[in-house]
């Protein structure tokens, strides 16, 4: 496994390179305390995960995020400062898959990891059509004619969850089973932060002013009204 850190306190990469070290065998682990450095790693190396500290010496750790996604669509975890919601729901609007609270154990950290490796698994199972939209389960695209539009491994593992139901129904605790493996009432927040953002890539895609996902009582509904 190759892991890109960008984290600009020395003390947390170490902490972090020990923690990967434990938790996976022979990890490829580069690191840095810039962000621009992080950048150009992540085109170099195409690394199967980046961890990105929001708080960075040269540049803000959003804009990292941005342009990171112009070119990859490597699973990406932000470390935020507890209780930090905006901080989480600007990282996970411009596209990170995850995020973890500072401080956190090496054990969480590496079962964040874990997770979010699982999900980009689980983002290559066999997509289907639905109202002309195609979900390309090798490059992580959705496609509708002749337009198409990159989804992050949580994104395409979303949406591939609905096109496999029969009822185009998930249930917060489905999605959160999904998406970390268990049932949390507390993510519902971060759920629905990932639904608007798959949302709206889905409807800029099919160019139409219709919603293809909407919320029901306790679940969303994959649909066309």
């Amino acid at each position: 496994m190759k892991i890109v850190i960008i984290e600009d306190d020395s003390d947390i990469r170490e902490f972090i390179e020990i923690a990967l070290n434990f938790g996976f065998s022979s990890p490829e682990i580069s690191m840095t305390h810039l962000g621009r450095a992080g950048i150009n790693l992540v085109k170099e190396n195409k690394p199967d995960i980046v961890l990105v500290d929001l708080g960075l010496p040269d540049m803000r750790g959003f804009d990292v995020i941005k342009e990171i996604r112009k070119d990859s669509d490597v699973p990406i975890i932000i470390e935020t400062a507890r209780n930090a919601d905006n901080d989480i729901v600007q990282g996970l609007t411009l596209g990170a898959d995850d995020y973890i609270d500072k401080p956190y154990s090496q054990m969480e950290l590496v079962a964040r990891i874990k997770a979010v490796l699982r999900r980009t698994a689980a983002a290559s199972s066999s997509g289907k059509d639905f109202e002309g939209v195609h979900y390309d389960d090798i490059k992580h695209i959705a496609q509708y004619k002749d337009r198409s539009v990159s989804l992050t491994p949580t994104e395409a593992v979303i949406f591939n969850a609905f096109l496999h139901k029969e009822d185009k129904r998930l249930s917060f605790d489905e999605l959160s089973n999904i998406i970390w493996g268990t049932a949390s009432t507390g993510a519902n927040d971060t759920i629905r932060v990932y639904i608007h953002r798959l949302r709206e890539k889905i409807e800029e895609l099919t160019e139409e002013r219709v919603s293809f996902i909407y919320r029901r009582g306790d679940a969303f509904y994959l649909t066309k009204q």
